[in-house]
């Protein structure tokens, strides 16, 4: 499913069925050339599902693979999980909505959501269970809004708030706190963050620093980071 970069930040019941259809055109558009004379021309190579097939709210946020191919969705009303054959829906201990997900390299399923986030795993019987990581954290920072969204880097699994970045490592947690966080993107092996009041950051060894240049997306809404030539990057703003 990883054909090329997405944002996920977009509204789950605009942007997934989006997502699909790009998907599905691409694979029709080599199809077209490669299975011409194969009779799989006539299969359906996408698929839309209703709320009522999924057993889930209309609302999709965020959406990850593992490496057996299972997709898992973060859904107004959990994790939904699918097989290829059948939906599965997994609620968080709180319940309500899930903004993110992400799956590790070890197949644990992390999630996160208004004032909550955590990671699903299965048992013994291969149903997912879930263990809360918030409950970890020092009590004045459990107080926090959406987990908008989760990177697994070599430094430990990001949790990012509009109002704290959490480091999860080791079983231990580090936060972050900095002045009007908008977005944060994992580019090129480095955690960026863009700041309404102070542009583009990026995490350092001493924890978030002030990039040179940064200073021009001031006030500006950053949507997107991605590879271009010569090993630079293209940032793209909601407006240029």
């Amino acid at each position: 499913m990883s054909l090329f970069q997405y944002d996920q930040r977009w509204e789950g019941n605009l942007y997934l069925p989006i997502y699909f259809i790009l998907i599905g055109a691409m694979i029709m558009v080599a199809g077209r050339f490669s299975f011409a004379q194969s009779s799989l021309i006539s299969t359906p190579l996408s698929q839309n599902f209703l709320p009522a097939e999924y057993q889930g709210g209309s609302q999709n946020w965020a959406i990850a693979q593992d490496k057996r191919g299972f997709l898992y969705v973060a859904n107004h009303y959990g994790l939904l999980e699918f097989d290829g054959n059948k939906w599965s829906l997994y609620r968080t201990n709180l319940g309500g909505s899930l903004k993110s997900v992400r799956v590790d390299s070890d197949g644990d399923i992390y999630v996160g959501g208004q004032g909550k986030f955590g990671y699903f795993s299965p048992d013994t019987k291969g149903k997912l269970q879930y263990q809360a990581l918030d409950v970890l954290l020092p009590e004045e920072y459990r107080d926090f809004d959406e987990v908008w969204d989760i990177y697994d880097t070599s430094e430990g699994m990001y949790f990012f708030t509009r109002r704290h970045i959490f480091l999860y490592q080791h079983k231990q947690f580090q936060v972050f706190s900095l002045p009007k966080m908008q977005y944060a993107y994992y580019y090129n092996y480095k955690l960026f963050v863009s700041s309404w009041e102070k542009g583009l950051m990026v995490k350092g060894d001493e924890g978030f620093e002030e990039i040179k240049g940064g200073e021009i997306f001031k006030r500006k809404s950053i949507r997107a980071i991605v590879a271009g030539a010569n090993n630079q990057a293209l940032i793209a703003t909601l407006d240029g």
